[in-house]
Formats: structure tokens, sequence, C-alpha cells
């Protein structure tokens, strides 16, 4: 571990620090793991999936591809959500 100086104050902080705990300037940004990245783009790939399938008419009943597109829109806009960068 090493320390580096804040470009706006001058403290010596960690390396590893996200924010300088005096000025509390962003130092480096979170970074999404490997599930979350690919949580996020499997959200992605659903919404389009099934927003496209939706007004193709290829559902026997909108009604169901409505609920269809709810519940797995909130199945993994929630584990979007729970993967999210932390510090």
């Amino acid at each position: 571990m090493s320390l580096l100086k804040c470009p706006d104050c001058g403290t010596e902080v960690s390396d590893k620090a996200f924010t300088c705990p005096k000025c509390g300037r962003i130092l480096k940004k979170a970074k999404r793991t490997i599930f979350g990245k690919i949580v996020l783009l499997t959200f992605w790939l659903y919404e389009l999936l099934t927003i496209s399938i939706m007004f193709s008419g290829s559902f026997a009943d909108l009604f169901w591809g409505v609920i269809l597109w709810f519940v797995g829109t909130l199945f993994l806009g929630i584990l979007a959500l729970l993967t999210k960068p932390s510090k």
C-alpha cells in the first residue's frame, strides 16, 4: 500500500482510497464486477428481446406478454441493483 497526494488539497491518501478524507474529491471510481456486468447485459438483452417480441405479435395474448416482461424486468432489475459497484 502506497500513499498518493490528493490533486486538490495535497493530503497524503492511500492508493486504495476512493475519496480524499479531507476534501472529499473522488480519486477513483468503483467498478462493477464481472458477475455484475453479466447481469446488466442480461437485463438489457431481456428488455430488447421481450419488447421486440411483444411488438411483433408473436405473443398469443398481449396481457401475458406484459406480465412476463414485468416479472422478468423486476427480477433482473433487482439483480442489477444488487450487483452495482460499491466502495
